[in-house]
């Protein structure tokens, strides 16, 4: 049964700086035997099924991300991570401050202004 991980040609992105950290390449070649070249092939196998694809060759190719390499892309990437990882923080606790100014300020509007009555 054919499945993603032995059909696919897959390639593993490193999400930030887009380089390909691993890639996969995976062939398979199939011969189709049927009535049409059922007379050639009888003779040498003669118990094989007609109308079914036979695997003839399968090629996999690998490429992996060197240590060298993974060590450098950290140096260069080490201080955009850490400037992310900051800014987040950032945006979160200016969030975080930002709703409670809000909610304090809903509640100050909800309270009734003194010396005013309500009309009824």
């Amino acid at each position: 049964m054919p499945n993603l991980e032995d059909c696919a040609t897959i390639v593993d992105i490193e999400p930030v700086s887009g380089n390909a950290l691993g890639a996969y390449k995976r062939l398979q070649v199939n011969f189709m035997f049927d009535a049409a070249n059922n007379v050639t092939y009888s003779r040498f196998h003669p118990n094989m099924t007609l109308g079914v694809m036979y695997p003839t060759v399968f090629i996999s190719q690998e490429i992996f991300v060197t240590p060298e390499l993974e060590g450098k892309w950290n140096q260069e990437l080490g201080v955009y991570l850490d400037a992310l990882k900051i800014i987040f923080i950032a945006g979160l606790t200016i969030g975080s401050v930002g709703l409670v100014l809000c909610v304090a300020y809903l509640i100050i509007l909800s309270k009734p202004r003194e010396g005013y009555e309500t009309i009824n």
